[in-house]
């Protein structure tokens, strides 16, 4: 199981990491900077092949996070994205299988 949480991170750390690290095939990513159009670019996004993807965002937050154009990526990429804004607190369980449980 491969899990990838970028915190802050923007399009610059990104290209570090890809840079540095010969990323795997990643089970679950925890989207950068809250979506932000500066994160999450779909270079990194074609290299990291997650499945899931969180993102850590407040419900009409000034920011407009996430970006629509990051979302549009993540909806290319990902079977499910799931939004702290709209599912609540996000519960991951990693049994064999991945298990995500929503608290909304």
């Amino acid at each position: 199981m491969n899990i990838l949480l970028m915190g802050d991170a923007g399009i610059s750390s990104e290209e570090e990491i890809m840079r540095t690290y010969n990323l795997e095939r990643m089970d679950i990513l925890k989207v950068g900077h809250h979506g932000s159009v500066t994160s999450s670019s779909k270079k990194f996004l074609d290299i990291i092949e997650q499945s899931l993807a969180l993102i850590s965002v407040g419900l009409n937050n000034r920011f407009n996070h996430p970006h629509p154009k990051v979302i549009d990526r993540l909806n290319q990429k990902v079977s499910s994205i799931y939004k702290t804004s709209v599912n609540g607190s996000v519960r991951i369980v990693l049994n064999p299988e991945i298990e995500v449980y929503t608290c909304y």
